[in-house]
């Protein structure tokens, strides 16, 4: 594939990671604006002919979601300046943000929201995730899945239960029942599109931790009808910081739990996908090691 596309998995408020991954790969320049009050807020995009794309969670468990949201924002608006695409991927964790579900958030991110206080940074928080809010009306119209040269990219794995269904079919249910259901006040009124394991390609983790019978079958056969060569998405932490390919290079995870490196677990970590194959990016210690994949390059036979 001629264009470049450069994947950054689940970063749950590490905006420490962030910064080093695009400053790093040269994907932002600094600007000319000055006090600023959120980090990072004088990076714009610096990225030509490629696509950059993030596969969700941005937000819960760490200490600045909020400048990590209004960067991607704003390079989505830069890129088409410079031939490229800024993607956004729902996460589950974006969702139930939008749904009042707040119990994974740490003090330091609501504070990135409102930093005069815990209280006022939660009110802010919470104003944003709502639907009507800047954040809510940003993420329903991005993506569930979005398709990239061969590839497809969401949050969690594919349902098995879902792969007579198209990526566009997924996509759309996924975004109609997020812009028509969040805020739900009931646990019992939580739409299985958005919330069931089973259901959810937000939350479903079938092809590392399930893997029931016939799972290879069903993700072949998905591809194959779809003509895609993998699926790739977050969503399944590795403490290990490693990238995992499965089903003969039909299926990689990129989420290496990069918020846990405080806690001595995890990886700062992106995908590279060029016309020469694919890359597991992996930051350490200064250090930038690029380690090849066997990533599936055409779609599987019929």
């Amino acid at each position: 594939m001629k264009r470049r596309i450069i994947a950054i998995g689940d970063l749950h408020g590490a905006l420490d990671c962030l910064l080093e991954i695009v400053t790093r790969l040269g994907i932002v320049k600094r600007s000319d604006r000055s006090g600023a009050e959120q980090p990072g807020a004088a990076l714009d995009l610096d990225l030509e002919e490629s696509d950059l794309l993030f596969i969700g969670d941005v937000c819960d468990r760490g200490t600045d979601s909020r400048s990590m949201y209004e960067m991607i924002m704003r390079w989505q608006e830069q890129a088409p300046q410079l031939g490229s695409s800024v993607w956004f991927v729902l996460g589950n964790h974006e969702v139930m943000n939008s749904f009042g579900m707040r119990h994974y958030n740490t003090v330091e991110e609501y504070l990135s929201f409102d930093r005069s206080s815990r209280s006022a940074g939660e009110r802010a928080h919470a104003a944003a995730f709502s639907p009507g809010g800047w954040l809510h009306e940003w993420l329903v119209r991005q993506h569930a899945v979005v398709r990239l040269g061969p590839y497809l990219f969401a949050h969690g794995d594919l349902p098995a239960i879902l792969s007579d269904w198209s990526p566009e079919e997924i996509d759309a249910r996924v975004l109609e029942t997020y812009r028509n259901a969040a805020g739900a006040p009931s646990a019992m009124e939580l739409p299985d599109a958005l919330f069931a394991p089973e259901r959810s390609v937000l939350w479903c983790r079938e092809a590392q931790l399930v893997r029931p019978s016939g799972y290879a079958k069903s993700l072949k056969g998905f591809l194959a009808r779809n003509d895609a060569a993998a699926w790739i998405c977050g969503h399944t932490p590795a403490e290990e910081g490693s990238h995992h390919l499965l089903y003969g290079g039909r299926y990689l995870c990129i989420d290496t739990a990069m918020t846990f490196q405080r806690y001595g677990a995890g990886r700062t970590s992106a995908l590279l996908i060029e016309e020469a194959g694919a890359s597991a990016l992996y930051f350490e210690r200064g250090d930038l090691r690029s380690i090849p994949l066997e990533l599936a390059r055409q779609p599987p036979p019929d």
